[in-house]
């Protein structure tokens, strides 16, 4: 029904309807108000769970209209409210296409994290943040990003969260007047207001409401090899056999150049002349406990025999006029498998599913980004609508080969959007091995975790150039303490390129891995049953710290381990933000009470972190070998 225009009878409807504490989501009465050309419907859908769906009621013209006000929510954090004015657009984004404006007051010292991977900072208070993702190496220049969700958490006890990602943005208080706003393409805009005492809280109800992680198979937890690229099997089998001559385990390798012509129809399946010998590889790494991960994209080229057929059969993405969509800038020429197509997806799966079934363990979805605002898809959705969840529907076609072939396997994606957590797991993109680029790694993966993300990695070393062995050394380190562990670059990124003291740091860091695991495990299990990520911002654990709203250079890797990466070349020790409690070295050596803030000594080759006094970790948790000193370090 219509509510009267009063505002005040507005907020009494909504704050009237029933508690539903135990009660799904889909009960609870609507009630509805029109004005301004936008029809605005909302419920009490749950206990601190608030849903609205805004929609256009009429073509909005060009003449600016008043904003219609929605009802006020009770934040019980800090005693106010949460209330939005919601406003129609006559043209938004690059399509041009009518959209909706959703705003509401923020606090000057207000924390607003989410929104995908941010390379810039964890709290994004003060910045605009389009929601489009980019393929552009080297993220932390521009704001461009691999992935991007319609998902934010506050500081006053609140979480903001769409139920899909057409191309929009979020202007959060930019210029200063204390005012969030989220823009969208499209007449219609599907939000939950969700509120909490903590943040954990809200991701928690975040989660329950949008989808759990899934949770990533216990052999994917080890240390992962890779090389852009391994271009044939001897350079694969020279690099396991190092490896192991020099005692360092290996969980997985990750295979780049494994494709055959698409000439020959081969584009899908390993290639003849550079693999001959492709299922004794496999069989024989299986045998070794080692998993082979494939490189893979969503695309055809015109060359292929499978191209035709795929063209007559409509699987690919179209362009406005109905032709196939061909690809510009990156793999130029190729087509997109339109996976809004049942039966596209399954051709797509099929030319696959024969090296799933030799064995192999999982995919590095690459790609997923090349969809142009124009672009027509087989349901009807435009590209302005589908940039974003094309990599969804991409890494969801692979999960679901996987599962139906039953593999023990994993799909780590480059590119995500809403939703892309139950797939499960992302992986940073290609940064430049410089320090600033291994900087802005931390805050990506953090903004990640507080985005419903909780598993995630970087490429040690970074993708473009060549790192210096202390930057090689200290990546490695941060790498051991990421939720995923892999080196990868288009030069080598075996430690021993990097020399000796690499080496060492790199068999340090590596055996801590493998003795951490059963923790990482733990943590694994919990994200897929809570929500909660494995990498933790300090903000999530001490909530009311205030030291904590822009922390982005340290972590909790769970609970009870305080991690710090150091960041600056030539830097033996760091100020250390000690979080309430008692925090030992892993020597035994010193322990520190906080809250407090401390210069910890960080040798080249020791570990920077910190356990809680007095945890139980799984797994033997020893201590490291004894630090080398300076001039042992080459300082």
């Amino acid at each position: 029904m219509n509510l009267c225009c009063s505002s005040f009878r507005w907020v009494l409807s909504i704050l009237a309807l029933p508690a539903l504490a135990a009660a799904p989501a889909h009960e609870g009465a609507w009630i509805t108000r029109e004005a301004h050309g936008i029809r605005l419907s909302a419920r009490r859908a749950g206990v601190n769970v608030y849903e609205f769906i805004a929609e256009l009621s009429d073509t909005p013209s060009d003449q600016p209209k008043d904003a219609l006000k929605g009802p006020s929510i009770p934040l019980r954090r800090t005693g106010d409210s949460w209330q939005a004015t919601f406003r129609a657009l006559p043209h938004y984004g690059r399509a041009s296409v009518p959209g909706l404006e959703i705003s509401w007051p923020v606090e000057a010292d207000e924390g607003l994290y989410g929104l995908g991977e941010r390379f810039d900072s964890l709290n994004q208070h003060g910045k605009r943040v389009a929601l489009w993702i980019e393929d552009q190496p080297g993220q932390h220049e521009g704001g461009a990003t691999y992935f991007v969700t319609p998902s934010l958490l506050s500081t006053r006890g609140y979480a903001f969260s769409a139920d899909d990602n057409p191309e929009g943005e979020f202007d959060l208080d930019s210029d200063g007047a204390g005012r969030a706003i989220y823009r969208r393409a499209g007449n219609r805009a599907h939000v939950y207001i969700i509120t909490g005492n903590s943040p954990s809280e809200l991701i928690r109800r975040r989660a329950a409401i949008q989808g759990l992680p899934r949770n990533i198979p216990d052999w994917a937890w080890g240390p992962w090899i890779s090389r852009n690229s391994f271009e044939n099997q001897g350079e694969a089998e020279e690099a396991l056999r190092e490896m192991k001559k020099r005692g360092l385990p290996v969980a997985a390798i990750v295979q780049e150049a494994w494709k055959g012509p698409s000439e020959t129809g081969s584009f899908n399946t390993f290639d003849s002349h550079r693999w001959a010998g492709a299922q004794t590889f496999l069989d024989a790494c299986r045998e070794d406990g080692i998993r082979n991960i494939l490189w893979q994209v969503p695309i055809l080229h015109p060359s292929s025999p499978h191209f035709a057929i795929a063209a007559e059969k409509g699987y690919f993405v179209k362009n406005p006029e109905g032709g196939i969509s061909y690809r510009e800038h990156w793999l130029n020429g190729f087509a997109n498998i339109d996976f809004t197509n049942p039966e596209a997806v399954r051709f797509w799966q099929d030319l696959i599913r024969p090296v799933v079934r030799m064995g192999i363990a999982g995919f590095k979805a690459d790609d997923g980004e090349a969809i142009k605002p124009d672009d027509v898809f087989f349901d009807g959705r435009r590209g302005w609508q589908m940039h974003n969840e094309y990599s969804l529907l991409y890494g969801r076609a692979l999960q679901q080969l996987l599962d139906e072939e039953q593999a023990d396997g994993l799909l780590w994606a480059r590119s995500g959007t809403l939703g892309c957590n139950r797939i499960p797991a992302l992986w940073a993109g290609d940064q430049f091995a410089t320090w600033t680029q291994y900087r802005s790694l931390l805050p990506a993966g953090l903004s990640c975790a507080m985005s419903g993300v909780a598993f995630w990695g970087h490429d040690i070393g970074g993708y473009i150039d060549r790192p210096s062995e202390e930057l090689y050394i200290r990546w490695v380190q941060f790498g051991a303490l990421s939720p995923l562990m892999q080196y990868h670059g288009i030069q080598r990124r075996e430690p021993w390129e990097f020399g000796p003291q690499a080496e060492e740091a790199y068999r340090r860091a590596v055996l801590f891995r493998m003795n951490l695991t059963p923790e990482l495990i733990r943590l694994g299990r919990i994200a897929a049953e809570t929500g909660l990520p494995i990498m933790r911002p300090m903000l999530l654990e001490f909530p009311d710290d205030p030291r904590f709203r822009n922390e982005d250079s340290q972590y909790l890797l769970g609970e009870n381990i305080l991690v710090f990466p150091l960041f600056e070349e030539g830097t033996r020790s760091r100020s250390v933000a000690i979080p309430e409690g008692r925090w030992v070295s892993l020597d035994g050596q010193r322990t520190y009470t906080g809250p407090a803030d401390v210069e910890v000594p960080v040798p080249l080759l020791d570990l920077p972190l910190l356990l809680r006094e007095g945890a139980s970790l799984p797994g033997a948790l020893t201590p490291a070998p004894k630090a080398v000193t300076p001039s042992e370090e080459g300082t």
